[in-house]
């Protein structure tokens, strides 16, 4: 009578070993897995406890250790396998796998390691690969590498260390970046879709070097219609304050020429600003209430002796600076009246507001031609 007695002591021990219960059954406090009703945290298979997975209702069958996550858990839906991952004492620790919902194809692979990923991450669409990047204790370390949806053409190229881009080049919906020895480096493109074309197009390119921004070019685009308001170039200024997050350019970069100001919302026409040689020698902007709206025109305190500026009549911020550069090593200097290659431009444009009114809007074909009248010799 011995044996069966030990037969049936062995089978309630594997028995113990496998116990299954579902999620409801179950509570968690501190951190760990209890049977409702236990005072010992669980040890067993715990069914149906929802995955969580954006767009998919899966639900999870989890190995538990004295309440911890031990082992492997997976996840189905409709049958179908969507997510499998290893666990060591409550943190992931192996492979993870996330399965197309209704294909089973592979979306995604991670190595993990203490919780942390380690390893080689992968991910799929339609069954092709389209980035791949390393880790090293929960950060990019190694290569990275994407690709188009077609598996076609490559997006991006990049080496990381300690989670910090090195070198390479990235491209996504927003623009392009190149790096160099953990610096940007080279062209750095923005990019804008206006809404009735969705096609992408440049409205902004500057240039780096060693981490510096040397120059460039903004565009105002249209979100709506697409079509380009101005355009104009970017140049260093030794006045500039560094980059920051509430700078309007990149860098120590500053405009050079007019530039105007229009509401991001409604497109209307705010204001404008002036520059020459890194140095903002006038600008307007409106205020007062909706119904009652006015510019006000602000020019270079001259006789300051800092960067400040006064409110000036209209008359005289038309004709302050109009047909002259101000050198930036000489803001002090009395405005001269002579019209060179060198401000041109803006003789002509002050001769276009003369004509048609001081508020009118001016775009960048019109820049355009008169830079060719200008390197022509035309002068108004």
């Amino acid at each position: 009578m011995k044996r069966p007695i030990v037969l049936l002591l062995a089978v309630t021990v594997l028995a113990g070993c496998k116990a299954e219960i579902d999620h409801a059954e179950t509570i968690t406090r501190n951190g760990l897995i209890y049977k409702y009703g236990d005072t010992d945290p669980f040890s067993g298979l715990v069914l149906n406890i929802p995955a969580g997975l954006p767009g998919v209702s899966a639900l999870c069958n989890s190995l538990i250790e004295k309440g911890r996550q031990n082992g492997k858990s997976e996840c189905f839906y409709n049958e179908q396998k969507v997510y499998e991952v290893e666990y060591l004492a409550g943190r992931k620790n192996g492979a993870e796998r996330v399965l197309d919902s209704k294909t089973g194809e592979k979306v995604s692979i991670k190595s993990w390691k203490n919780g942390y990923q380690d390893g080689l991450e992968e991910r799929y669409w339609k069954g092709n690969i389209i980035h791949k990047v390393e880790y090293k204790n929960g950060k990019r370390d190694g290569e990275e590498i994407r690709w188009s949806d077609d598996g076609t053409t490559i997006l991006a190229k990049l080496t990381w260390h300690a989670g910090n881009k090195q070198d390479g080049f990235e491209e996504d919906y927003n623009g392009k970046s190149s790096y160099l020895n953990g610096k940007l480096h080279g062209v750095q493109l923005k990019y804008i879709r206006p809404i009735a074309t969705k096609e992408k197009q440049v409205s902004s390119e500057v240039t780096y070097d060693n981490g510096t921004a040397i120059s460039g070019w903004f565009r105002d685009i249209n979100r709506i219609d697409g079509t380009l308001t101005q355009e104009f170039k970017l140049v260093q200024s030794t006045r500039a304050g560094d980059e920051s997050f509430w700078s309007k350019y990149p860098g120590k970069l500053v405009p050079e020429g007019l530039v105007f100001n229009y509401d991001p919302q409604t497109g209307k026409l705010i204001g404008e600003e002036f520059w020459s040689n890194g140095v903002q020698i006038k600008h307007t902007s409106i205020y007062g209430a909706h119904d009652d709206e006015e510019f006000s025109y602000n020019i270079l305190d001259t006789a300051a002796p800092y960067e400040r500026y006064k409110k000036v009549p209209k008359a005289e911020y038309m004709a302050y600076g109009a047909l002259n550069a101000t050198p930036a090593s000489s803001i002090n200097a009395d405005p001269s009246s002579v019209v060179t290659k060198d401000n041109c431009l803006d003789a002509w444009i002050a001769a276009y507001r003369k004509e048609v009114g001081d508020e009118a809007m001016i775009v960048s074909g019109q820049i355009d031609e008169w830079n060719q009248w200008c390197d022509e010799g035309q002068l108004p």
